[in-house]
């Protein structure tokens, strides 16, 4: 895959490789302790990516997670979903395009399946935003009205930058911007990068990752699902075990059986809301103005088809990564519980840049 974009800070110790198909982040390499350390886990060949659909890395959008198929009228919106991932649920955007993304800034399908191009005169990012960066790039797709089944032209521009920061190691900046491009008065609208993190084990797991989630002080809860997945709009609070991680705790500990696919709450941030250390001895702190997470553990037995990356030394087994997906908790423009807690409703108005 000829596409692959690199981004490193001045003094060299953080690079990012950033790939146009699926806008996938490939890899973020971080030198500490005399090594480079790849926090991400995902192939090493980078043709795995838009060879079979495999979410390691790439953007979602138009509205991650699951939500119910079929035509949802609310006061605001109407939607046409088509089912995939599942009975009655359109998950990720839905199924990926029959034909190969077109050469144009304009795509149809899932946002992790067409190839976004990168842009030298972004529309929704001024100089000033972009100067704050060591090494920048800004990414965009236009979505056509009716695509997924959504309505609304809109247009999509993605900021990636790195820089380097006194004190500690440097920082990756991801910054989603849209807007919509025609008469449209609301479209649902709720992008993640959905990126699995590793850093470093004794077996080539995550179980024994240090995880903590949420601001300090914040109330932390899940979303209760129904059988299909989709939230009901009810709030479990976090107060077991297995999902109490305001103070931090290895993922490995009390685990639900199964694993981990679980989307957290806490509500509007302006600080950190998540930190995690492997053995590695690289730990990353997250700060986002999103309001929820979803931790996914790589719960199956071969989660990758294809050969995991040569620096981690291994094949991907079961639990080889802890995806943190952040976003507003889905279907929150179907729930007005999720609504009110998270102080949106994920619709992107006319004469917004969300």
């Amino acid at each position: 895959m000829s596409d692959a974009h690199h981004l490193k800070t001045r003094d060299g110790r953080v690079a990012v490789t950033v790939l146009g198909y699926g806008l996938t982040i490939q890899a973020i390499e971080v030198q500490a302790h005399d090594r480079v350390h790849d926090v991400l886990a995902g192939p090493e060949d980078l043709r795995v990516h838009s060879r079979n659909r495999q979410f390691f890395g790439p953007v979602i959008g138009r509205y991650a997670n699951r939500l119910p198929a079929g035509r949802t009228d609310t006061a605001d919106v109407a939607v046409q979903l088509e089912e995939w991932g599942g009975a009655q649920i359109h998950h990720h955007g839905g199924p990926p395009p029959v034909a190969a993304p077109a050469e144009s800034v304009e795509q149809r399908g899932p946002w992790d399946c067409v190839v976004w191009s990168r842009v030298e005169e972004p529309q929704l990012f001024d100089a000033q935003a972009l100067g704050a960066w060591d090494a920048v790039g800004v990414w965009a797709i236009e979505s056509p009205d009716g695509d997924q089944g959504y309505p609304g032209r809109l247009r999509v521009e993605a900021c990636v930058g790195v820089r380097e920061v006194p004190a500690r190691i440097g920082d990756v900046h991801v910054e989603y911007r849209a807007r919509l491009m025609d008469s449209t008065d609301a479209t649902p609208l709720n992008m993640t990068q959905h990126w699995g993190f590793y850093f470093g084990s004794h077996d080539g797991s995550v179980l024994d990752h240090t995880l903590q989630l949420g601001p300090r002080g914040a109330r932390l809860e899940r979303l209760a699902l129904d059988a299909h997945g989709v939230p009901t709009g009810e709030l479990v609070p976090c107060t077991d075990a297995a999902h109490d991680w305001q103070l931090g705790k290895r993922i490995g500990a009390s685990m639900p059986p199964g694993g981990y696919d679980h989307f957290y709450v806490w509500g509007p941030s302006a600080g950190r809301v998540a930190h995690v250390q492997g053995a590695c001895g690289v730990a990353m702190d997250v700060t986002t103005n999103q309001t929820g997470v979803q931790l996914y553990t790589a719960n199956a037995a071969a989660p990758l088809d294809g050969a995991a990356k040569r620096a981690h030394g291994q094949a991907y087994g079961r639990h080889c990564a802890a995806f943190l997906e952040f976003s507003a908790p889905h279907a929150t423009f179907l729930r007005a519980p999720l609504a009110r807690r998270a102080e949106t409703d994920t619709l992107l108005r006319r004469g917004e840049t969300g």
